[in-house]
């Protein structure tokens, strides 16, 4: 069994590879769409001649085919990424990203009618283009374009989601006959490639519990709302919370106890107590805010370990 030693301060977790490759797989997101935007250069030269200025400096765009039905399209191509990068972690440069097996149901059970969604939104934008074309020729007026436009015939096609499944890289599948200086190169580049996967899925769990300053994660926004007494807050403060806690658990493909620990202080101090009582009870608001601003700490300390 193929074993990789991972090192942080404080802490020593052995990833065990043939158990990862079996726990969790490579998903590839593509998205192919025509977004209507299109650099007219004719126009550039119009406005450098009009202003006298560098044409290099100048940037004239257009804004094709504004319809509700693009504009749909796109709103769904929004929240079909924002599912997928919500159930899988980092995995290379390539796109590619890791899902664990356990969440892979629920991850299908929201992707499949969002795509099913879109492939409607498709067919009702290509019903209406040819008019939405006729319309643009009034509003470019002279500045309109038979070429800024595909055919037709062609537009279906530059529309496409495709989510594709593969099995994470293992040891076992280098057998090409290679010097054994170059394949044991090989391998310790794969295991470093496991090695910085399990730190992209360490940091990428501890980032969604806090976030930043700028955009909360759920403990963060509970500690900055409940410090402060008379602050109103709605239910979803404590409920988004408890929401991660039990979700998280599903991307923990390396079974990293610090995760399962961290999650299990987390629902003790922070989701035992409904928001009604921290409305009401003063004492209780201040304990809760309190060890929230310290979890928050103490997340942002085990991050530093993981950059």
């Amino acid at each position: 069994m193929s074993h990789l030693a991972i090192v942080q301060p404080g802490n020593s977790f052995q990833v065990d590879i043939d158990a990862v490759t079996e726990q969790a797989m490579l998903v590839y997101c593509n998205i192919r769409a025509w977004h209507g935007r299109k650099t007219d250069k004719d126009l550039q030269r119009e406005m450098a001649s009009l202003r006298g200025a560098a044409q290099a400096r100048l940037y004239a765009g257009k804004k094709l085919c504004e319809c509700k039905e693009l504009d749909r399209i796109k709103t769904l191509d929004g929240q079909i990424r924002s599912i997928f990068y919500s159930f899988t972690s980092p995995w290379n440069d390539e796109g590619g990203r890791v899902m664990a097996a356990t969440a892979y149901p629920d991850a299908v059970a929201k992707l499949n009618p969002l795509i099913n969604e879109r492939e409607v939104a498709v067919q009702d934008f290509l019903y209406v283009y040819p008019q939405i074309v006729e319309n643009d020729k009034q509003a470019f007026n002279s500045a309109w374009k038979s070429k800024d436009y595909p055919h037709p015939s062609i537009m279906a096609a530059r529309f496409s989601v495709k989510v594709a499944f593969g099995p994470l890289p293992k040891e076992e599948d280098f057998r090409v006959k290679l010097k054994a200086n170059d394949l044991k190169e090989i391998k310790e580049d794969l295991k470093s490639s496991y090695n910085r996967a399990h730190e992209l899925l360490m940091k990428d769990l501890l980032s969604r519990l806090v976030g930043t300053d700028k955009a909360p994660g759920p403990i963060r926004h509970m500690a900055e709302s409940l410090v402060v007494p008379d602050k109103v807050f709605r239910d979803s403060l404590v409920y988004n919370v408890v929401e991660l806690v039990e979700f998280l658990p599903k991307l923990n493909y390396t079974n990293n106890p610090e995760i399962s620990q961290l999650l299990r202080e987390i629902s003790e101090k922070l989701c035992s107590t409904t928001p009604e009582t921290l409305r009401e009870n003063e004492a209780v608001r201040e304990l809760v805010a309190e060890e929230a601003a310290e979890l928050v700490d103490d997340i942002e300390a085990k991050m530093s370990g993981y950059f």
